[in-house]
């Protein structure tokens, strides 16, 4: 879409000067550049400071895939701050044309094509687990992905939110939802292979996860399956 913009250039004197944005400062940000975050904002250095629409440019900011949230305040005599909220993948699957970065609640925030140039940050991205097993995705990049496939669509929401609790998403290398009764993850470097059953108390099953974890060490390895409760370690 267009960038709106959100300034006007008429002066507003206060004790007989005028009040023109000198600078613009963002705080916030670890994965999204400054600058794309102020182009997005639609606010510019130079015009009146009284002039913008401070909930438009937050409005603007939060478009993008990476915000979760955008605040926009006037600091006198010519600063304007913009502080973000930024959303965190924690998991990728396979689109169309490339791999897509999604949140622990489905959201799409990136594309990533194989012929995009990464950078060193942008790499960091992509150390999420794989999910496996649903296809033909549909997504908008700030949205809820969707798929025909409501099913599995399901499972794999229920998998995110379960998953990222505690950050343990993390560990994992790949999220197989092919079959939705037979849910596995690979964990450590896909050392340990890890069977979930069904998503159907799925919390309940991560909380028996962590106390196995502790009894088979900092590198495991093997098969864990929780609905049985039992563990076989590598032969």
């Amino acid at each position: 879409t267009p960038l709106r913009l959100i300034a006007t250039a008429i002066p507003t004197v206060v004790n007989g000067e005028t009040i023109n944005i000198q600078k613009i400062t963002v705080m916030g940000n670890s994965v999204l550049d400054k600058k794309d975050i102020i182009q997005s904002s639609g606010i510019v250095t130079g015009v009146n400071i009284f002039g913008i629409s401070t909930r438009e440019a937050e409005k603007n900011i939060e478009e993008m895939g990476y915000v979760d949230g955008a605040k926009v305040k006037r600091r006198l005599p010519g600063t304007v701050e913009i502080t973000i909220e930024e959303a965190v993948g924690v998991a990728k699957l396979s689109a169309k044309d490339g791999f897509l970065i999604i949140t622990a609640d489905g959201r799409a925030v990136e594309l990533i094509t194989d012929t995009k140039k990464q950078k060193d940050k942008q790499n960091d991205k992509q150390n999420v687990p794989v999910i496996k097993g649903l296809k033909n995705v549909k997504y908008k990049i700030g949205k809820k992905i969707t798929s025909d496939d409501t099913e599995k669509l399901d499972t794999l929401f229920t998998c995110l939110r379960e998953f990222s609790k505690n950050s343990v998403i993390f560990n994992m290398t790949q999220i197989d939802i092919s079959q939705s009764s037979a849910v596995k993850f690979l964990y450590n470097g896909g050392k340990l292979t890890v069977n979930c059953g069904s998503a159907e108390k799925l919390d309940y099953k991560m909380e028996c996860f962590a106390p196995i974890l502790e009894q088979i060490g900092d590198n495991p390895e093997g098969y864990v399956d929780l609905e049985r409760l039992i563990y076989r370690s590598k032969q």
